[in-house]
């Protein structure tokens, strides 16, 4: 059984998943810090560890490939890819049943991150950040000629073009674009280390150098919105900034009021891709996780049985 409350176990062994508070024994789907405390030990994919190890210091850890299934207590566990992060993974659990924990997930093509897996299953316990229709993100192409766009606008206003983006995962999706395009870039120190990580398992960037406080030369920034970015920004005397975000849909991200632009891209599913990995995984049973409780509605709407999984709720589901 898998037993829900603030943290998630598999009922019978030692094993949390995603959990936010330290645990012997705990998989991790992605290091994005929201799925990874410091734990005594992991499971993970090798990616993922070594990411882990970066943010979060030394750690024991189970690595295993994607679709190796592992023995833990009375059932069989499996990881593969969730296409959101590089190395991000979803888990199966196969004892009685067949249960799908997907953490964060992404659907669509990213240069940076293996492409996703959709298994089918009894239980799917998912997320649903942007489970409302409204989130309907623009294609792949759409964000790539706008992202250049910005950034060839500027440089021949002679405007140095600021990228803001998450460091891990969306701020190396945007190196590989806009280095593909032939710009070269500058990159923020969170980014840059995770960057050369990225390079350890075969991401491919075009030129990049760590951002100094000496100011760029006809690069594009790429850097987090968050810490004292903003001083090693000084230098550059004339900038425009753009926030890479899923939330510009809405314009809900405490950084919008703080950047030029804002672009609706996200490493998370939008809604119809929500929908869409549903549809695929054909579950019997749904709980929702870390999004809107509409969405399950949505899902009971589409004839699937479906719920919403609240911090207080506690929920034994038999494997």
């Amino acid at each position: 059984m898998v037993e829900i409350a603030r943290d998630l176990r598999v009922k019978g062994t030692d094993l949390w998943l995603d959990s936010r508070r330290r645990k012997d024994f705990c998989f991790i789907s992605h290091s994005h810090l929201d799925h990874a405390a410091k734990h005594k030990k992991i499971l993970a994919t090798a990616p993922t560890v070594e990411l882990y190890r970066h943010r979060r210091g030394r750690v024991e850890a189970v690595t295993v490939a994607f679709n190796e299934r592992l023995g833990v207590g009375e059932v069989a566990v499996t990881l593969f890819s969730a296409g959101h992060v590089l190395g991000s993974s979803q888990i199966l659990i196969e004892g009685r049943t067949r249960t799908v924990y997907t953490g964060d997930f992404k659907l669509r093509q990213s240069e940076t991150a293996e492409p996703i897996e959709i298994k089918q299953c009894d239980l799917l316990i998912m997320e649903c950040t942007y489970g409302h229709p409204r989130y309907r993100f623009p294609t792949r192409d759409e964000i790539c000629d706008r992202l250049e766009g910005f950034v060839r606008g500027n440089l021949r206003r002679g405007v140095t073009p600021v990228v803001f983006a998450y460091s891990l995962g969306k701020a190396q999706e945007a190196m590989k674009i806009i280095g593909d395009y032939g710009y070269e870039l500058a990159v923020d120190r969170s980014v840059y280390d995770i960057a050369r990580i990225y390079e350890q398992f075969g991401v491919e960037f075009g030129p990049y150098a760590l951002l100094t406080d000496d100011g760029v030369r006809g690069q594009v920034v790429i850097s987090t919105p968050f810490g004292r970015v903003r001083d090693r920004l000084k230098p550059i005397r004339r900038l425009r900034t753009v926030f890479l975000t899923g939330w510009a849909i809405d314009g809900r991200s405490e950084f919008m009021s703080a950047v030029d632009e804002a672009i609706a891209f996200s490493d998370h599913a939008d809604f119809y891709d929500l929908l869409e990995y549903v549809k695929r995984a054909k579950p019997s049973m749904i709980y929702t996780t870390h999004g809107p409780k509409e969405f399950a509605g949505i899902l009971r709407s589409e004839g699937f049985q479906a719920e919403h999984v609240v911090s207080h709720q506690q929920l034994r589901l038999d494997l």
